[in-house]
Order: C-alpha cells, then sequence, then structure tokens
C-alpha cells in the first residue's frame, strides 16, 4: 500500500468545519435545506448538532444527491458510506435504511 497523505488533517478539519454560520447571515429558504442540525463545509453538509432521538454523531459530514448518491463520513465511528444509485422514487428510504 502506498502510504502517501493527500490532504493534511488541518485541511479536512477545514472542510468538515461549517462555514455558513451565524456571522453570514445564509438563511434557511427553498434553496438552502441542510436542516436544523447541520450547515455546510466546503463541498459537503456537517452535522453540528446532534438530532434528538438519534445516534447521528455531531462532526459526521455528508452529501446526497437528487437522484439518489450520497455519501457519508463519520470521524467519530471511523466509518464510511457511499451509495451509487439512480433511484429518485426510493432514494430517501434506502438513504435512510443504509444511514441506520
Amino acid at each position: 500500500m502506498d502510504r502517501r497523505r493527500y490532504l493534511k488533517p488541518e485541511t479536512i478539519a477545514l472542510m468538515a468545519s461549517d462555514h455558513i454560520g451565524p456571522g453570514t447571515r445564509i438563511a434557511r429558504d427553498q434553496f438552502y435545506f441542510p436542516g436544523d442540525y447541520q450547515r455546510f463545509g466546503l463541498g459537503f453538509a456537517v452535522r453540528t448538532a446532534q438530532p434528538p432521538n438519534t445516534f447521528v454523531a455531531v462532526g459526521r459530514i455528508s452529501l446526497g444527491r437528487r437522484r439518489g448518491t450520497f455519501f457519508f463520513v463519520d470521524p467519530k465511528d471511523d466509518m464510511f458510506a457511499i451509495c451509487m444509485m439512480q433511484s429518485p422514487s426510493a432514494a430517501r428510504r434506502i438513504q435512510q435504511e443504509l444511514r441506520r
């Protein structure tokens, strides 16, 4: 295995931090959909608070697409998942099951 480092830990931390916090005055509307418990870093959603009655850890990063393809990285549990699909009608259900 070629043990090259492509990104510094500091770069990953920067990418996974909230870049649209309260100081930016970006408000949630029909185009901004991350939700009450996550914001956006550099290129993907960042979990900033834990929703009630869930196991989703703060710090998890993720990104989903309209037709169903998505990924998440959970640094707390040292786990990631990548789901590649084209199924708009079943995408939400499948994503929820995989996350569970």
